[in-house]
Formats: structure tokens, C-alpha cells, sequence
């Protein structure tokens, strides 16, 4: 029997799925079936013509053989009567696109997935509407109860991919950036090891980022699926400054002891240093934001305005709450103090140059060693290399 039993199933709750469908006013249309009569009675116009010589020539051999049965001295010796057959033939024209052609429903050629395309009213790119939207679906499906019936209801599709992606980068984001935060806290920590100045620069970091994001949403209004490791990028680019600020703020305290000079002179001589330094890496960006590309532009653009808002915090924040630590907690400027420990460790890299022609080969060594793997380096075209492995829409998409 053509049709079995799982097959009639699938067929049957399909038809029943899509009626169910159709009601909601944000599904525009919905293609499972197609009308295969035209395919079935010009079917003879598609075959090759040798197939159709072959065919010929056993309805020839019937009909020959038919004729000689009204002989009346016929003898059949054999016992054998000649029934043609045609369906090593016309399997070589039921396929088309992986669709049996005699076949309405959009069925795989096992007959154990059947296919509904979709096609909503609004765009891909809309992930609100195509949230809400997969959660009306998935309703559906679940007051049907397919999944107790035996029949298991997967989604694909460039909606569904898009919103999966979203999801994953959106579920990435936030391990990267606490990682970034933990990591650069660390590090913070090996180099001041004081609780005080690590919390100080965070504050003052997070305040920066903060305040990026608040003119972005003002500015643009939105991140993309590349702007949203701006907060890990910009984190990492603007601790910079604030190491730069408090290590050459302890250095003028130590020598000075009076906050407001201290503070003019780290910002007259380091201040000025890093905004240059931090409008040669914002020129840097400044190109992304001439692309086409709105992951590129946009990511140019905030890393412009977010470098120079992150320097300018690493220095004026973090001089604040030094401010606020001197009036509230006076016992501890004791902390802001150089003692002679730090200013020997300081020492120590000016002793490792102390033969510079030996640090310039062994430099020079280990940078040419390394450039040699950069021809190695290959783009990869395929933009599905940057989809989540064994994800279910991007599974059964390839399926």
C-alpha cells in the first residue's frame, strides 16, 4: 500500500495544523500541498525519449503477444504470460527537488517529515514579531497535542535561525562580559593588590560603559549582532587610562601631598597623553563607520564616542571618588601613598633594559617567529560556521 499508516497520520494532523494556523492574522499564507495534476497528465512530455522507446517496445511486445493468443493454433509452451511493468521508468521522473511529484504533500521521500512553509506578515528581521509569533505556533501545536500523538513538530526557517542566533549571542554576552570584568579585576589586583584602587577603577569603568550604552540608546537605539561585544571591547581598551591616572596620581601625592595639585598635574601630563592616545585609537574606528555594513558602522561609531567617554571617565570618576575617600574615610590616604616596595618594583623594568641590544634580538626573534604563521590565516565565506553546532533549527534547515 502506497499510503502506510504513519504517513495518512502525518498527513491528516498536518492538514489540521495549518487550518489552526491560518486563523491567526500574522501568517500570511501557508505552502505544504501542491496541485500535481498538471505533472501527472503531461508526465509523458518530461520523459526522455529512449525511456519512451522502451516503453513502446513493451506495450509492442503485449499487444504482439496479444495477437498471436487469437491465432487458433496458439501454443503457449512456456505458461508464462508478459505483463509490462513501467516503474523502473517512472521512478526516474518522480523526483523532483527531493519531492515525489506524484505525491501533493511537500513529504520527504521517506514519508516521515512533512514540511509547512510559513510565510508570516512581518520581516525576519523583526525579532519581537518573531517571538511572539513562535510562541502563538508553539501553542498551537501544544493544545493539539502533536507530541503525545506520536508526531514531533520542529522549527527552521530564516525567522527561526535569525531569532536562535540573536538568542545565542544575547546568552554569550554575558558570560563575556563578566568574564572581561573578572579578568581585568585579576589583573588589576596582581598589579595594585589593594581591594581599595580595584574598586575605585571598576566603578569608574562601569560608570564609562555605562554611560556609552545610555548614549547609544540615544543615538542609535539598538545593538546589533556585532556591536554586542562593545562592552568586553571597550572595557578592555579604557582600563588603560585608569591604571594610568591613579599610578601616576599615587607618584605626584607621594611627592606633593596636596589632592588638587596632584590631580592638575596627573591630568596636565598624563591627561594629555592619554586623550591623544585615545583619539589615535578612536581614528582608528572612525573608518568602520564609512561601511555599508551597519554591523560595521555602527560598531565604528560607538567605539568613537565610547573610548573617549571611558578615558575621560578613568580619569575624572576615579579622581571623584578619590575625593570622596579623602572626606569621608581620611584614614585612608595612607593606601594612595608610594612606599619603597612599589618604587623598587618600578625599578625592575628599567634594570631589564639594561642591555637593550639583547631584549631588541630576542624581541625581534620571537615577533618574526610568529609573523611567519600569518599567511596562514584564510577568511571563511561561510556564515553558517557561525551558527551554535548542533542547534536544532540550523539541523533540521540542513535536513
Amino acid at each position: 500500500e502506497y499510503y502506510t499508516k504513519n504517513e495518512r497520520k502525518i498527513k491528516r494532523y498536518a492538514d489540521k495544523l495549518t487550518a489552526e494556523l491560518l486563523k491567526d492574522k500574522d501568517i500570511r499564507y501557508i505552502s505544504y500541498k501542491y496541485d500535481t495534476t498538471f505533472l501527472k497528465d503531461r508526465l509523458p512530455l518530461y520523459i526522455k525519449s529512449h525511456d519512451m522507446r522502451e516503453a513502446r517496445s513493451r506495450i509492442k511486445r503485449k499487444i504482439d503477444e496479444e495477437i498471436e493468443k487469437l491465432n487458433p493454433f496458439y501454443i503457449n509452451l512456456t505458461g508464462e504470460e508478459y505483463n509490462p511493468t513501467f516503474d523502473d521508468i517512472l521512478s526516474k521522473y518522480q523526483r523532483l527537488a527531493k519531492r515525489d511529484v506524484f505525491d501533493a504533500y511537500n513529504i520527504a521521500p521517506d514519508k516521515g517529515m512533512l514540511l509547512l512553509l510559513v510565510k508570516p506578515e512581518g520581516s525576519f528581521l523583526d525579532l519581537n514579531f518573531t517571538r511572539n509569533l513562535e510562541v502563538k505556533i508553539k501553542k498551537v501545536v501544544a493544545d493539539m497535542k502533536l507530541e503525545e500523538k506520536g508526531i514531533h513538530v520542529a522549527y527552521s526557517g530564516s525567522y527561526k535561525l535569525n531569532l536562535d542566533d540573536y538568542d545565542s549571542l544575547v546568552d554569550a554576552l554575558k558570560p563575556i562580559s563578566i568574564a572581561s570584568l573578572v579578568g581585568i579585576t585579576i589583573l588589576l589586583f596582581i598589579f595594585f593588590r589593594n581591594p581599595l584602587f580595584i574598586f575605585v577603577l571598576v566603578i569608574s569603568l562601569l560608570t564609562g560603559i555605562t554611560v556609552t550604552f545610555g548614549v547609544t540608546g540615544l543615538v542609535i537605539g539598538r545593538l546589533n549582532t556585532v556591536t554586542t561585544i562593545m562592552a568586553a571591547v571597550l572595557m578592555g581598551l579604557g582600563i588603560d587610562y585608569g591604571i594610568q591616572f591613579l599610578y601616576r596620581f599615587r607618584e605626584e601625592f607621594t611627592l606633593r601631598d596636596d589632592f588638587m595639585s596632584s590631580v592638575t598635574e596627573t591630568i596636565y601630563h598624563t591627561g594629555i597623553a592619554s586623550l591623544i592616545s585615545a583619539l589615535t585609537t578612536t581614528s582608528a574606528f572612525i573608518v568602520l563607520m564609512f561601511s555599508d555594513f551597519k554591523g560595521f558602522s555602527e560598531f565604528g561609531l560607538i567605539a568613537c564616542y565610547g573610548i573617549i567617554i571611558i578615558a575621560i571617565s578613568m580619569y575624572f570618576v576615579t579622581a571623584l571618588q578619590i575625593a570622596i575617600i579623602f572626606r569621608l574615610a581620611p584614614s585612608l590616604k595612607k593606601y594612595f601613598y608610594m612606599n619603597q616596595r612599589e618604587s623598587e618594583e618600578s625599578n625592575f623594568a628599567h634594570r631589564f633594559f639594561v642591555k637593550p641590544k639583547r631584549v631588541l634580538i630576542v624581541s625581534a626573534v620571537i615577533i618574526l617567529g610568529i609573523s611567519a604563521f600569518a599567511p596562514t590565516v584564510k577568511f571563511n565565506y561561510s556564515g553558517r560556521d557561525l551558527l551554535l553546532e548542533n542547534q536544532e533549527s540550523l539541523l533540521i534547515y540542513d535536513e
